[in-house]
């Protein structure tokens, strides 16, 4: 199942101006390498490595597994993450790979510590004849080491670098969506690491496995390999917001925002009681306002009116997304305690803002006893707003607000102090909120 996106942007693609150019010797020592380009989310790896300069991108891994000999490495990427081009049914040696976007090009890297049986072959994706054209193969009997694709090994650590011409993203502003899986070419080749992880196991080939993340980046100078803009973006829904209120007449009306969706079928809506389990009360098969957009990059706003409860009940509320492979992927934010027509909140309320301090993410909670416009800003220490967060109607209730430590350029946050500030009418409330990285 795939995690939590923790790194919420309202574009697919944000960009963070944080380095340079940066190139790497590919000699096999794990050196040179900047610490925005060193990544830990990597299955049966210690780290993982990524960057690029105007002509190459690098990719290193650093594991006691990575100088195994006869290991092949298989390295995926999308150049036209906008686009249609490609296929997720991926190339690989004896059986394809599902990948978790549609791949245009594979390079495969076999190392052999004897350097007797050293390989690199490089495929792109015919959408014509839907078949991985070769583009090219080389065998070397020494040393691997080309124009287009070098490889060097060194103890425990392994390190490559890829041309960017051969891949044809040369402009500084190209961007790519890259993932990677090796095995150990043995008996039932043995797989042992996959980048980004994405609970990946060590499992034999015929078992078959899909690569379930992957990171986008732009390949332009000033953008960090590890910040906002090149992030884990497998997660269909990036779900910003979900509350529930009672209304005047005795029903609960939930509403809910995503920053981006990804083959986003629709939604499904459970709830709860005290003494009930978590049933589903709506589908986006049953109702068309839980559809969801597909594949887009832009903020969504949706609504449901649940007018099946009970006056003195209290209801829970949790929301799923199923995507277009039958996945489903419940969300962390949640609406509890609602009880239709009771209890309303009197006041126009800041309740909470939890965890604070926080990293990477913080949830604000405020209510208010009547319907109104409500407007949330994030407000730096110099009186400068860095982030909206709210400007919209609310219904008289109780609300939930994630805050992931963005600004609204996408750019993240410098750790210190910030200020919650929400305003109903004349009335305005301001809360201190530190965020540490």
């Amino acid at each position: 199942m795939r995690k939590q996106i923790i790194l919420i942007t309202c574009l697919l693609y944000g960009s963070i101006f944080a380095t340079t150019y940066n190139t790497i010797t590919i000699n096999g020592t794990n050196s040179g390498w900047g610490t925005d380009e060193d990544f830990t989310d990597v299955s049966s790896g210690d780290n993982a490595y990524f960057t690029w300069d105007e002509n190459y991108i690098y990719f290193g891994i650093a594991d006691d597994h990575a100088d195994y000999s006869n290991m092949a490495y298989y390295f995926y990427f999308d150049t036209d993450p906008a686009g249609s081009n490609g296929t997720t049914d991926s190339y690989a040696w004896g059986n394809n790979i599902t990948t978790p976007f549609s791949a245009d090009y594979v390079i495969v890297c076999k190392y052999s510590s004897d350097g007797n049986h050293r390989y690199i072959e490089v495929r792109d994706y015919n959408d014509g004849s839907s078949a991985w054209d070769s583009y090219d193969t080389e065998s070397y009997s020494l040393t691997l080491n080309t124009n287009e694709v070098e490889m060097a090994a060194g103890t425990d650590y392994i390190e490559f670098r890829f041309k960017r011409s051969i891949l044809g993203v040369t402009s500084s502003t190209d961007k790519v969506s890259f993932c990677s899986f090796a095995e150990q070419q043995w008996d039932s080749y043995w797989r042992y690491f996959c980048y980004p992880s994405s609970g990946w196991t060590d499992a034999v080939r015929a078992s078959g496995q899909s690569i379930g993340h992957y990171r986008g980046y732009i390949l332009g100078s000033g953008y960090a390999p590890d910040a906002s803009g090149a992030y884990d973006g497998t997660l269909p829904v990036e779900l910003t917001s979900f509350t529930a209120a009672s209304n005047r007449d005795g029903n609960v009306l939930l509403e809910w925002e995503t920053a981006s969706e990804i083959d986003n079928l629709g939604f499904l809506l459970d709830r709860k009681t005290s003494s009930e389990n978590w049933t589903e009360i709506a589908s986006y098969i049953t109702h068309p306002a839980l559809q969801g957009q597909g594949s887009v990059s832009y903020a969504t706003r949706y609504a449901f009116l649940d007018e099946s409860v009970i006056s003195g009940t209290n209801y829970d509320y949790r929301l799923a997304d199923v995507d277009i492979f039958g996945n489903v992927e419940y969300h962390p934010l949640q609406a509890l305690n609602v009880n239709p027509n009771e209890n309303l909140p009197s006041n126009f309320e800041l309740v909470s803002i939890y965890p604070n301090p926080f990293n990477p993410s913080t949830i604000i909670e405020f209510s208010q006893g009547k319907s109104g416009h409500v407007n949330i800003d994030v407000i730096d220490i110099t009186g400068r707003t860095v982030k909206s967060l709210g400007d919209q109607d609310y219904a008289a209730g109780r609300f939930s607000i994630k805050w992931d430590g963005s600004m609204d350029n996408g750019q993240s946050v410098s750790n210190g102090i910030y200020f919650i500030q929400i305003q109903a009418g004349d009335q305005l409330i301001s809360r201190k909120i530190v965020y540490l990285k």
